[in-house]
This record gives C-alpha cells, structure tokens and sequence, in this order.
C-alpha cells in the first residue's frame, strides 16, 4: 500500500466516527422528543382532570344553595304563621281584657270576684306577652339565619362568577395558542424548546470552519440552532450554533450544505421566507 492509499484509509476511518457521532446525535434527539411528547401528554391529562374536577366542585356548590334556599323558604313561612298566630292572640287577649274592664265598672258590687278574674287575666296576658317576646325573638334569630344565608349565597354566587370567568379566559387562551401553533405548523406534540427564534443579522467575521454573528442568547439563539448564510439572493450554506454570549455567538460551518464561500458582511436567518 502506496502512501496515498494510507491516506484514503486514514480519512475513510475518519469518516466512519464522523457518521456513527451524527448517528447518535440524532437517536438521542429523537428519544428526547418522545419523552416531551409524555411530558405534555401527561400536562394535558391533568389540566382536563383539574378541569373536571371544578365543574363537579360547581354542580355541588349550585345543588347546596339549592336546598339551602328551600330552608329559608320554609323557616320563613314558618315564622310568618307563627308571628300571625301571635297577633291573633293578643288582639283576642285585649279585647277580653277591655270587656273585662267593662264588667268591673258595672258590677262593683262583685268586685273581688271581678279583681281575682283581672289577675289571672293579667297573669295570662303576662304570659302570652312573654311568648310573644320569645316568639319575636326566634323570628329576629331566624331572619339573622336568613340574612347569613344570603351572604352566603352572594359569596358563591360571587366565586361562581369567578370561575366562570376564568374558564372562559382559560379556553380562550387554549384557542389563541391553537391558533398561533397552527400558523406556525407546530403540534402539541412538538419539542417548541428546540425550535430557535424567527431572527436574522450580519456575519461580523470567518474563519476556514467557524463564523462569528451579530445575535446570541439575548436574542433567544442556543448551542444547536442552525441558521441560513446567503448574500443578497444567493444561498451561501448552513451553519450550527456552538457557542452563544449576550449579543454574540459562534456557529460551524456543515460541509454538506456549503454552497459558496461565506464572507463578512454576509446575511443569516433561522428560517428563509
């Protein structure tokens, strides 16, 4: 074997872990976009659950107010005949008192008797006017009860506005980010961490494999990215980020898509319109 050949040999072995390091750089790339394809499948599942599980929280809240609106409903009537059968009690409590007073001015002569009968009167009046004040006091704590009711009532009412409200800003979001995703041909499946910025700017310098650009990390570019070098209409090849500053990086020329030779001055985009 000539010296040329061991050439050939050397540079075919050379070759061989190029390739075989392409090939693990791509099964790697590609089992990271399997497991972020679970990651958001599995966000997606417990954002529908969590979504499920207010609208059941929802139902029970409206099923609650419900029965607590028939309470009120029935205490109020309750107190309403309560307080009707009291006033009844007492007009009919004074008219026989008032008859009782007539009697008395008529029949002095039995005026023991008539003072004896006043007392037990008065005495059941007494205690009628003491039901009365308890009969007018359970009303006040009932209508306390109803006033709290309502409170409550309010405040669901209120949270169920909110949520509401929410859900709606919620879908309304999901629907924007649809939107955005399908004019930009991405699936929810799609790994949007590797997908670089829509940026361009000016090669500042070259070299024989490496080019120096105007952008870097504070323009949202990262190792790995790949941008387009051309000049005017003329498409100049591709290169791959390896190294990024603040307002710099630098990116390696790919051999197989160099189509011409790459200057200072040049033009680079992320994606070509």
């Amino acid at each position: 074997m000539n010296f040329l050949g061991k050439i050939f040999t050397v540079m075919i072995f050379v070759m061989s872990i190029m390739f075989m390091s392409f090939s693990v750089m791509v099964f790697a790339t590609h089992r990271n976009w399997k497991v972020k394809a679970v990651e958001l499948t599995a966000e997606l599942l417990a954002q529908t659950a969590k979504n499920d599980s207010l609208e059941t929280e929802l139902n029970r809240t409206e099923e609650t107010l419900a029965r607590e609106q028939a309470a009120r409903k029935t205490h109020v009537a309750v107190l309403a005949s309560a307080e009707l059968a009291a006033t009844t009690t007492l007009r009919d409590v004074t008219e026989a008192n008032t008859q009782l007073n007539q009697q008395l001015s008529q029949d002095f002569l039995n005026h023991d008797r008539n003072v004896k009968g006043m007392e037990q009167l008065t005495e059941e009046v007494g205690l009628l006017r003491d039901k009365l004040v308890r009969t007018t006091g359970d009303r006040d704590g009932e209508y306390n009860k109803a006033v709290d009711a309502i409170d409550r009532l309010l405040a669901l009412q209120t949270q169920h506005d909110n949520l509401v409200l929410r859900h709606e800003q919620l879908a309304a979001d999901a629907s924007r980010m649809q939107l955005v995703m399908r004019l930009n041909g991405l699936r929810s499946t799609d790994d949007v961490a590797g997908i670089p910025p829509k940026v361009n700017g000016e090669v500042l310098a070259t070299g024989n494999e490496f080019i120096e650009i105007s952008l870097g990390s504070d323009d949202g570019l990262k190792a790995g990215h790949h941008i387009e070098v051309y000049r005017g209409t003329l498409y100049l090849g591709r290169a791959v980020i390896r190294h990024t500053s603040d307002d710099r990086s630098v990116a390696q020329i790919l051999v197989e898509y160099r189509k011409g030779v790459i200057k200072k001055g040049d033009r680079f985009a992320t994606k070509l319109s």
